[in-house]
Order: C-alpha cells, then sequence, then structure tokens
C-alpha cells in the first residue's frame, strides 16, 4: 500500500487473513472498498481463499487525508487505511472543477524557470512544448498567461517525457509570464515570454503582384515590333506596284 496517491491513480494491494471463522465468523465472500468523503462507488470485490487483491482508482474528488474503508461480507469487518492523497491528479478524465488563475504573490521569484519553453520569444497562434518535468507525468495541468490572467486551452495531460503541448492564442502580443499550476492551483512554475503578432500573408501592401524574378518588360518591345511588321506585310499587299 502506497503512502500517498493521486487522484485518478489505480493503486493495487492485496488484503490478507479476512477470514475470521476461527472467532466464530461465517467465510468472507467478498471486501467492498469505500473512500470517505468521495461520492464514488466501487464495486464488491471477490474473496479467495481468505484474500482481497483490491484494485482501485482513487476518485476526483477526494480529500488530501483520505481513509479507505473496506468492508468484507457477510461478516461485516472494517478495516480502515489512512491515505495521503498528493495535490496533482493523474488518469484519463480531466479534473471536473473550474481552473482559477494564480494571484501575482503566488508567482515567486524562486519559481522562476522551473518550467520552460523552447525560446523566450514566442508568436500568437503557434504551437509550442512546454517541458514541466518528468515527476507532473501523468498529472493535469493548467496554462495561462500574465499580467492579466489568460488561461491558454483547457486541462493538460502532463506527458511521459514532462511535456505538455499547447497551442497560444491568437491576438496576443507583448511581454508576458507563462504559468502552469497543478489540479490543485498550485504554481507549478513559469517563465517570462515575448508573444509577437505572426506577419501577414498575401499581396503586398501595395497591391502590386509579388514578382517571380523574370522582367517581362522585353515582351512589350516584341509585340510592338510584331505590330509593325504586320502593317507593313498588309500596306505591301495593298499597294500596287509601280511600272517602270
Amino acid at each position: 500500500m502506497p503512502a500517498s496517491v493521486m487522484r485518478g491513480q489505480t493503486i493495487e494491494f492485496a488484503l490478507s487473513s479476512v477470514d475470521l471463522t476461527s472467532l466464530g465468523s461465517p467465510r468472507s465472500t467478498t471486501v467492498t472498498p469505500r473512500v470517505t468523503g468521495s461520492s464514488a462507488t466501487f464495486a464488491p470485490i471477490p474473496v479467495t481463499n481468505g484474500t482481497a487483491n483490491v484494485s482501485l482508482t482513487f476518485p476526483v474528488d477526494a480529500t488530501p487525508q483520505s481513509t479507505i474503508e473496506l468492508t468484507v461480507a457477510p461478516g461485516g469487518t472494517t478495516v480502515v487505511v489512512p491515505i495521503q492523497v498528493a495535490a496533482g491528479q493523474t488518469g484519463p478524465i480531466p479534473p471536473t472543477t473550474t481552473p482559477v488563475p494564480a494571484t501575482d504573490e503566488q508567482l515567486l521569484a524562486e519559481l522562476e524557470g522551473l518550467i520552460s519553453v523552447p525560446s523566450p520569444n514566442l508568436v500568437a497562434g503557434e504551437t509550442v512544448v512546454i517541458t514541466v518535468g518528468t515527476q507532473y507525468a501523468g498529472q493535469w495541468v493548467t496554462v495561462w498567461l500574465h499580467s492579466t490572467p489568460t488561461q491558454v486551452g483547457g486541462w493538460y495531460q502532463v506527458a511521459a517525457d514532462g511535456t505538455i503541448t499547447v497551442t497560444l492564442p491568437v491576438g496576443v502580443s507583448g511581454s508576458h509570464r507563462l504559468v502552469v499550476l497543478d489540479a490543485s492551483g498550485n504554481v507549478i512554475g513559469w517563465s517570462s515570454v515575448a508573444l509577437s503578432v505572426p506577419p501577414a500573408t498575401g499581396l503586398p501592401a501595395s497591391g502590386a503582384l509579388p514578382k517571380t524574378g523574370a522582367d517581362a518588360s522585353w515582351l512589350g518591345g516584341v509585340t510592338m515590333l510584331a505590330l509593325l511588321l504586320i502593317g507593313a506585310g498588309v500596306i505591301a499587299r495593298v499597294r500596287p506596284q509601280r511600272r517602270s
């Protein structure tokens, strides 16, 4: 049994010696888990030869100081196991709580640089990889831009290599602090970045077509010469020849 667990994490352990027939209790058939303070329910776990192999995914609404209660049937004996719930959350389902930005007072100087981006100079609307740290792998986090807190996307689950991939909002520029929070709203780290507006695409500002590298001015001269020659030929055909 681990000393602590994260919300959404699956823990496995064996609960043995649940048969108390020597004390006059009937032979145990199932063990039903419950996490105190949580609304989650769990299916009964069969008991085989006096042992129940418990596999329990910790609920997202578990409190920091939780207790696992294991009720044995049909005897009714309850085994109580205290457990610490860590701040982060893992698992395939993101938290259901509404993210709240950190205050400026929470962006401590010692937290600067604990998360990193490929470059401090970023472009609005581009996709970037933020390194959070492998110690947060599997946990759910949120990303914010400060000074006026603006959430970047929704919940992100940290990959096994300790990174998340986010798309920066468009229409944002200037100097900002990029902040990453864990599922409980604690600041994991922040980094100073400068966002610029992406360059405009399409026609040049003058409205002229872009150059292709070839100068077509000679075509005008050739065309004019051809017209003169054609005109001269027409005149030659209609002008009668003089007799000598």
